[in-house]
């Protein structure tokens, strides 16, 4: 695979470069290509219901948490 050189055309996100025919994937630093990519990560601190789901064990937990007692929803 040959590396971009010049006056290259990049795809929007970055992560790949055009060779006049096709895509080609961008080089990192390590010379990877950033094909294994880690897990993104997501600050939860902007999700706080998605968070706080997150810390209860069960749906009882879950309905008690927002104020849901659990046995009106239990079958008779």
């Amino acid at each position: 695979m040959s590396e971009p050189s010049g006056d290259v055309q990049y795809s929007e996100d970055g992560n790949y470069w055009w060779d006049g025919t096709e895509w080609q994937p961008v080089q990192s630093q390590d010379g990877s290509d950033g094909s294994q990519q880690s897990d993104p990560v997501v600050d939860l601190s902007q999700f706080p219901t998605i968070a706080a789901l997150m810390q209860v064990g069960s749906t009882e937990e879950w309905l008690q948490y927002i104020g849901v007692d659990p046995s009106v929803l239990s079958p008779q």
